[in-house]
């Protein structure tokens, strides 16, 4: 059986609407993607996705549900999504 790795890449900032769903992402602190793109990326095997804790150390992100993504168990219910600047606008 064969091993695949698949690109990693770090959500660095997140947007969202006036109810509080996050609806766009930053990457790597570069460019700026809507969720549904990076739902797509990580069903489709295309890419992994991952952000920093409060500690600063690397935990995964995944799909939950159909239209929304989150940060995996770290023992603690907090999302690390929930911590990410918003990215400046350019």
């Amino acid at each position: 059986m064969t091993t695949v790795t698949l690109p990693t890449y770090r959500i660095s900032g997140a947007i969202r609407n006036k109810r509080g769903i996050l609806t766009h992402v930053q990457i790597d602190d570069q460019r700026i993607y809507p969720v549904a793109d990076v739902i797509g990326w990580i069903r489709d095997g295309t890419y992994s996705f991952e952000t920093l804790k409060e500690d600063g150390t690397p935990t995964p992100v995944s799909v939950r549900g159909k239209k929304f993504i989150t940060t995996q168990g770290n023992r603690t219910l907090v999302d690390n999504l929930d911590y990410l600047p918003i990215p400046p606008l350019v």
